[in-house]
């Protein structure tokens, strides 16, 4: 399964038991989810996040040992995923919109507003994968150009019509087509 396509893998942390069960019971709802379970607390969090890299996490911000805002203070900016903030606070918000936060779920929330939060990650993280894989394919095609500096790019005609065999493949991302010589 291609990078764009993986189910997105999700960690749920918060210190109240039935709020992690509530979250993980919405969240196996989705075919597109991947649980890769739940903390209590801010260390376990921590800790959880950069061993099982977590493509999404809802995190609450007051918690033991510590709060949401310290985990990702903790955190490299190559280790942080994207963040949903789920908390019974409002006075946290701007706070979290400042450290990048997608989302931030005030409880107690309603069914649908967690599936609008969710839709929202998801589509964050498919634009993300997209993005990177646009920037492998152009790393990639640098180095092809270095290695043959002389070489002008392919025009598409010179592609095989199906049945025929060429040497050369078509690389495509969001935006772009890209001709690249086998």
């Amino acid at each position: 399964m291609n990078n764009l396509h993986q189910r997105i893998r999700v960690l749920v942390v918060d210190d109240e038991p039935l709020a992690r069960d509530g979250i993980m019971t919405l969240l196996a709802q989705d075919p597109d989810i991947e649980i890769l379970g739940s903390c209590g607390d801010g260390q376990s969090a921590l800790t959880a996040i950069r061993a099982q890299r977590p493509d999404l996490v809802f995190l609450d911000i007051q918690m033991p040992k510590k709060d949401g805002f310290e985990v990702l203070a903790d955190l490299k900016r190559d280790e942080r995923p994207t963040v949903v903030f789920i908390t019974a606070y409002d006075k946290y918000a701007i706070r979290a919109f400042e450290l990048c936060a997608l989302d931030y779920l005030l409880k107690p929330f309603r069914d649908a507003r967690f599936f609008s939060a969710l839709s929202r990650a998801k589509k964050e993280i498919r634009q993300a994968r997209a993005t990177d894989l646009g920037q492998k394919v152009d790393l990639l095609l640098g180095h092809m150009r270095a290695l043959n500096p002389g070489a002008a790019p392919a025009p598409p005609t010179a592609v095989a019509s199906p049945g025929e065999t060429s040497d050369r493949v078509v690389l495509t991302t969001r935006s772009d087509i890209h001709i690249v010589r086998a």
